[in-house]
C-alpha cells in the first residue's frame, strides 16, 4: 500500500536525477510503501516518460510540462497525482538516507499534523570556488544547530527535503505559484498558521551544490527582492527572516555594511579579495558580508526609500543610571546633566528620532519597523536628581524617557552598592514618580532588591520579576511591560521568568534593537558619563562603539 509519494521536479538533471533515484532504490523498511513521481519541468533532451526506478524497486511516474514553470509549478504537479497521504518533496541533486523514507513516515505517524524537515547538509567539490566553500560550511553550521536541538521554524522549511499530508497540501492548495523564490518559506508559513507542527527529521542526507559563488550572490539578490513581499503576506516571519536582522550583527560589520551599501558596492567586486582570506573566522565574516550586500541590494530594488531606511536601521535603547549637576565630574555611571542634554541634543541635530519604549514595543508587537534612525531613553533604578535634573532636559528636548523602578528601594536610596558614585543615593519616591509620569516619562519594574537574577533559586526568582511587578503596579498603577534586569544578569531561567510575567526583557548588550533581537533580553547602549556627543551618535548608528574600539 502506497504511504508516501516522493515528488521531485527536474529540468535538465540528468545524471543527478539518476544519483537520486538510486539512493532512494536503497530505502530499508519501506519496500511497496512508496512512488516516486518525477515531474519534467521543460527539460531538453526530455526526461524518459518510461523511465523506471533501479531495480523495480518502486513505481516511478514522469509528468511532462513543456513549458518551465518553475519548483512550485512542478511540486504543486506532482502532488496533485500523488496516491500517498503524505507528499515528501525531494530536489533532484540531493543524495538520501537509506532511513530517509521510513524516518518521514515516523514523523507522521502521530494524530495531529506535521510538516517534517529533513535534516540537509550541502556538499561541494575540492574544486569549487571560495564563496561556494564557505558556504557550504555556513550552511552546514545552521544543521549543526538543528541537530543540537532547535526546534525547526517556517524559515526551515527547504523544499528540497520536505514532507507535508497531502490532505493538508490540497487544504492550502499547496505552493504559492506566484513566488518564484521562497516558496517553501511561504509554504511553511501557512503550514504554522495552519496550527501544523514542525518536526525535524534526521538522517545522513546530503544535497550536491554545483552552483558557483556569483550564481548564490544572485540568488541572495532575489531572495532580497522577494522578501518584502513574503513578510508582508506573514508579518510575524519578519522576527524570523533576514529581513529583520540588518541591525542585529557587531559594530564592526555593521559600519562596514553601512560604508559599502551607500557607495553601492556590488558584492561580486569584492569576491577576489575575500577568497584570499581562505578559512577561518575572517573568511567567514567576509563572506556573510558579501551575501548581505546582496540580499539587501535585493530588498532596495523591491522597496521604496523611506521603508528601505526603516528596514536598514535598528532602535537604539540608550541606558543610563545618574546624573550630577552641570560641570560635574563624569563617571561610567554619572552623566553631568550638561554632558546629557549635549548629547541628546547631538541626536536630534542628526535627524535622530526620539521614541517611547512603550511604541517600540507596539511596533514589535505588531511586527513593524519602527522609523528610522529612532532612540528610546532608558534611565535605570531611579534615583532623585531625575526629577530636579533630567526632566526639565527631557521636557525641553521633546524627548521621553522610560524609568526602571526598584521596587522595595522606593523612596530609600540605594544599598545594593557598597562602594562608588551610586552607592547611598537617594531613589525617588511615589508621589515624585507619579509627578514624572504626568509629566510623559514610563515606569517599569527593575526588580524588587535589585540582586543578580542569574543563579537565584526559583522562589527568589519569581519574587524579584513576578512579585515586583505586581506590587509595583498596585503602587504605581499601570506598568510599561518592560523588566530590566539589574546588571544585565539574567541566565534562562531569568529570561523565562521575565517572559512568563508578560514582560520585554531588556539587558546591557550594546547593539540596536530589531525586529530579530531576542524579546526576553533586548540589547542597550550604556552611555557612559565621559562620552562626548559625537561618540553618542556614532552608537546610535551602529549599535554601540566599545566593541568597535575593543582590540
Amino acid at each position: 500500500m502506497i504511504e508516501l509519494s516522493v515528488v521531485i521536479p527536474s529540468r535538465d538533471a540528468g545524471p543527478r536525477l539518476a544519483r537520486c533515484l538510486e539512493a532512494l532504490a536503497k530505502q530499508e523498511d519501506v519496500d511497496g510503501r512508496f512512488e516516486v513521481i518525477v515531474v519534467d519541468d521543460g527539460s531538453s533532451p526530455a526526461v524518459d516518460p518510461a523511465l523506471r526506478a533501479p531495480g523495480d524497486r518502486f513505481s516511478v511516474q514522469v509528468v511532462r510540462r513543456d513549458v518551465p514553470g518553475g519548483v512550485a509549478v512542478g511540486r504543486n504537479a506532482g502532488w496533485r497525482l500523488a496516491n500517498g497521504r503524505v507528499c515528501l518533496f525531494l530536489d533532484d541533486d540531493i543524495v538520501v538516507d537509506p532511513r530517509l523514507i521510513a524516518n518521514h513516515l515516523a514523523a507522521h505517524a502521530t494524530p495531529d499534523p506535521v510538516a517534517g524537515i529533513g535534516r540537509l547538509t550541502t556538499h561541494v567539490e575540492p574544486h569549487a570556488d571560495w564563496l561556494m566553500q564557505r558556504f557550504a560550511e555556513l550552511w552546514n553550521e545552521d544543521v549543526a544547530v538543528l541537530d543540537a536541538g532547535r526546534s525547526p521554524r517556517a524559515v526551515n522549511c527547504y523544499g528540497g527535503n520536505l514532507s507535508v499530508p497531502t490532505a493538508i497540501l490540497r487544504e492550502l492548495d499547496g505552493f504559492d505559484e506566484t513566488f518564484p523564490r521562497s516558496e517553501d518559506v511561504e509554504l511553511g508559513a501557512r503550514l504554522v498558521e495552519r496550527g501544523v507542527r514542525l518536526a525535524y527529521v534526521p538522517g545522513a542526507n546530503e544535497h550536491r551544490e554545483h552552483k558557483t559563488g556569483r550564481q548564490v550572490l544572485a540568488g541572495a539578490r532575489a531572495n532580497g527582492r522577494q522578501a518584502t513581499r513574503l513578510v508582508e503576506a506573514h508579518p510575524w516571519l519578519l522576527e524570523q527572516t533576514e529581513l529583520g536582522t540588518y541591525a542585529i550583527w557587531g559594530q564592526r560589520h555593521l559600519a562596514a555594511r553601512r560604508l559599502l551599501s551607500r557607495l553601492r558596492v556590488r558584492p561580486e567586486l569584492l569576491l577576489p579579495i575575500a577568497s584570499l582570506l581562505g578559512r577561518g573566522r575572517a573568511a567567514r565574516s567576509a563572506l556573510v558580508l558579501l551575501l548581505h550586500l546582496a540580499y539587501w541590494a535585493g530588498v532596495r530594488d523591491a522597496t521604496k526609500r523611506p521603508e528601505f531606511d526603516a528596514m536598514t536601521d535598528g532602535t537604539a535603547i540608550l541606558l543610563y543610571h545618574g546624573f550630577g549637576p552641570a560641570g560635574s565630574p563624569p563617571s561610567r555611571f554619572v552623566t553631568p546633566i550638561d554632558r546629557f542634554e549635549a548629547q541628546l541634543g547631538a541626536l536630534l541635530r542628526r535627524g535622530h528620532r526620539p521614541l517611547r519604549l512603550s511604541e517600540y514595543v507596539e511596533h514589535r508587537r505588531a511586527h513593524r519597523f519602527p522609523p528610522a534612525r529612532s532612540f528610546v531613553v532608558t534611565i535605570d533604578d531611579a534615583y532623585a536628581e531625575i526629577e530636579s535634573l533630567v526632566a526639565p532636559v527631557l521636557r525641553r528636548l521633546g524627548v521621553p524617557a522610560t524609568i526602571f523602578v526598584v521596587e522595595a528601594a522606593i523612596g530609600a536610596q540605594n544599598d545594593w552598592d557598597t562602594e562608588g558614585p551610586l552607592a547611598g543615593r537617594p531613589i525617588l519616591d511615589v508621589e515624585a514618580l507619579e509627578r514624572l509620569r504626568a509629566d510623559g516619562s514610563e515606569l517599569a519594574p527593575h526588580s524588587s532588591r535589585h540582586p543578580r537574577l542569574a543563579g537565584l533559586p526559583a522562589p527568589a526568582l519569581a519574587d524579584e520579576v513576578a512579585g515586583a511587578t505586581a506590587r509595583l503596579g498596585a503602587r504605581l498603577g499601570t506598568l510599561l511591560p518592560a523588566f530590566a534586569y539589574p546588571y544585565g544578569s539574567a541566565d534562562p531561567a531569568a529570561r523565562a521568568a521575565v517572559t512568563g510575567a508578560g514582560l520585554l526583557g531588556l539587558g546591557i548588550d550594546e547593539g540596536l534593537a530589531c525586529p530579530a533581537s531576542p524579546a526576553d533580553y533586548l540589547p542597550r547602549i550604556e552611555v557612559h558619563g565621559g562620552d562626548s556627543p559625537a561618540r553618542v551618535a556614532l552608537a546610535a548608528r551602529i549599535g554601540g562603539t566599545r566593541q568597535l574600539l575593543r582590540r
